[in-house]
């Protein structure tokens, strides 16, 4: 399968917290990826008084810049902001912390510097405002009076301010890559891309300097929601933004949403790391008894559907290869997806009531027919749908993508938490989550699949109130 796993690896670290008047919940799963390269940050203890801060690091050529910036860049904020400061003065003091870093880490790493990069997208949020900094495609968004309000913009070669920065640097785009290799334009780390000494930082092939901006608190907020780009691959801000409001009728959990999500964007044929941080404010909906028992109907009908149709294939199948899988979730989600999106989270069922009636039409060696699909209890390949999303970097000298050779990956997890100090220096641990006394840590483990299309939007520009850039 080259640069991806036989079975997506979908055991998940999730951990989820209380404070300054918010919830949050966050979820990581390696997937399909030969190793987890996604790091992330969550802390609600800084000696800037009911501020916290939130990141994602999806990073790429191996985790290394990815799990340094995770632990290293909100301490750097910290080491330059002063108690006095309001939040344009911290908006220019996390941009210049993304600089400072990517540069400490060139210079860390004279001798055997990292070949890889991450990109960021980070929200600081204070009492009365939000700091987003953004570097590269990974996004966040903001969810007001049920409607996306802010949604940060990707740094994608093709646009057309990045792209008349990287031919000015001497480069060229390519396939819609920098120099036909790298997919975002802007990045820490990456320094094969930042070679010229003639040039300042933010004039290189790739970039490190983030996109700022400060938007007003209302009290009609409702979430942020912070991740990386193999959640955007597979859905729209839009649809993002119904599914949270959605789910967060159903369950209290918000850890358990992040996963809920990350398994359907596995099976819409996400093949990337997935890393999920959700925030919540007092406006936002609450759980739903009347929601739960609609949607524990509408999940009835929604079996029923999916039987039927399956119940028909079966009646019309001449041998195990008209139901091959793969060809039926297709059909299924053609035939029911818009009218029960929630289709994308029933592929354990819809596995298992496929494997059940090849057995009752053909035997219990309907499997192992020739040709046929594997069973219900394996994990197949996504067919139909492209190659689930290219890989952020391709070395164009092999034409084959570079990767991290496998290694064991298991899920990494903070076995006890540490409080963070009144200095506002946390500690992170491996995956990047700041650790905070009104937190959970835990593990999970989902069994699930990717067969769907979807092309990867453009992030939306801000709507609503204009944020200021700075």
């Amino acid at each position: 399968m080259g640069a991806f796993l036989e079975k997506p690896k979908t055991e998940k670290t999730v951990s989820q917290g209380e404070a300054n008047s918010l919830r949050w919940g966050v979820s990581a799963m390696q997937g399909w990826r030969l190793e987890m390269e996604d790091a992330h940050t969550c802390e609600t203890n800084l000696k800037l008084k009911g501020w916290s801060f939130f990141a994602v690091f999806d990073g790429h050529a191996g985790p290394k810049v990815s799990q340094y910036c995770s632990t290293n860049l909100l301490r750097h904020i910290m080491g330059l902001v002063k108690s006095s400061d309001k939040e344009e003065d911290v908006s220019k003091k996390m941009k210049r912390s993304f600089l400072e870093i990517d540069d400490m880490l060139k210079k860390e790493n004279q001798d055997e510097r990292p070949s890889g990069g991450t990109t960021a997208v980070a929200c600081m949020v204070s009492p009365d405002k939000f700091i987003w900094a953004n570097c590269g495609d990974s996004r966040g968004l903001l969810c007001r009076a049920n409607k996306l309000e802010y949604a940060t913009l990707d740094h994608k070669p093709m646009n057309e301010q990045e792209r008349l920065r990287i031919e000015k640097a001497g480069g060229t785009v390519m396939m819609q890559r920098v120099n036909g290799s790298l997919a975002v334009s802007r990045a820490l780390g990456d320094f094969d891309y930042k070679r010229s000494s003639e040039l300042k930082q933010s004039e290189q092939l790739v970039s490190p300097e983030p996109d700022m901006y400060v938007l007003d608190r209302s009290k009609d907020d409702q979430f942020l929601l912070l991740a990386c780009d193999g959640v955007y691959d597979v859905m729209t801000n839009d649809e993002i933004v119904a599914y949270i409001l959605h789910h967060l009728q159903l369950e209290s959990k918000l850890s358990k949403i992040c996963s809920d999500l990350i398994d359907t964007c596995l099976n819409k044929n996400s093949r990337d790391n997935m890393s999920v941080i959700l925030i919540t404010f007092p406006s936002a909906p609450k759980v739903s008894p009347t929601a739960i028992e609609k949607e524990k109907q509408l999940k009835e009908e929604l079996h029923r559907r999916i039987c039927d149709i399956l119940e028909r294939v079966s009646k019309e199948a001449h041998d195990p290869m008209d139901m091959e899988e793969n060809y039926l979730l297709q059909q299924l989600n053609t035939e029911l997806s818009l009218q029960y999106p929630e289709i994308y989270s029933e592929r354990e069922f819809i596995s298992r009531k496929i494997h059940e009636k090849k057995v009752e039409k053909f035997g219990k060696d309907a499997n192992n027919f020739a040709g046929s699909d594997v069973s219900f209890e394996q994990v197949p390949e996504p067919l139909g749908f492209g190659d689930g999303q290219g890989d952020t970097y391709t070395d164009m000298g092999s034409n084959k993508e570079e990767e991290p050779q496998p290694e064991d990956m298991d899920t990494q997890q903070s076995e006890e938490q540490k409080e963070a100090g009144s200095s506002g220096e946390p500690a992170s641990n491996s995956t990047g989550t700041a650790p905070n006394t009104n937190t959970t840590t835990t593990t999970t483990t989902s069994s699930t699949a990717s067969d769907t299309e979807s092309q990867k939007p453009q992030a939306s520009p801000p709507q609503g109130n204009d944020p200021v850039q700075t």
